[in-house]
């Protein structure tokens, strides 16, 4: 009677070898995740260089009034205003609410930005026309919609 043959040892080198190998790719894939900004959230990071212009910056302020505004969210119109704007009497979520009713939607065009330091004032269109020139400054870095 035959027996079979003995299974046959693996190498334990190359087990050795295979997994300090995986191990790597592993360590490097972190590395490359952690070190990489926006690598997790998914956010592109600009190199200084590709930084957003003030112009650029207030196109997107103008932006996000119009889209608080039609989404009638009032937690989202508070940031895009400027401190003076909510220091007045009308800055309630009631009278917002009220002036977006009455107001309806808006369909925003900046058309031009002149800036001069922290003030700025864009010619902004709405559906194309009234062109309105609107008072932006510059509160902690970001530009502040300063007309309530």
């Amino acid at each position: 009677m035959s027996y079979p043959p003995p299974p046959r040892r693996r190498n334990r080198i190359a087990l050795i070898v295979t997994g300090l190998a995986l191990l790597a790719v592993v360590a490097l894939v972190v590395v490359v995740v952690v070190a990489s900004p926006g690598a997790i959230t998914g956010t592109a990071v600009r190199s200084p260089s590709e930084q957003l212009t003030d112009e650029e910056q207030i196109e997107a302020s103008v932006e996000a009034f119009e889209k608080a505004w039609n989404d009638g969210d009032f937690s989202a119109f508070d940031p895009v205003l400027c401190s003076g704007a909510k220091a007045t009497d009308e800055f309630t979520e009631d009278e917002f609410l009220e002036a977006r009713d009455m107001g309806g939607k808006l369909n925003l065009t900046v058309e031009s930005v002149d800036v001069d330091g922290d003030e700025a004032t864009a010619d902004v269109a709405n559906e194309g026309e009234n062109n309105q020139d609107i008072t932006l400054v510059r509160e902690d870095g970001e530009w502040k919609w300063c007309q309530f």
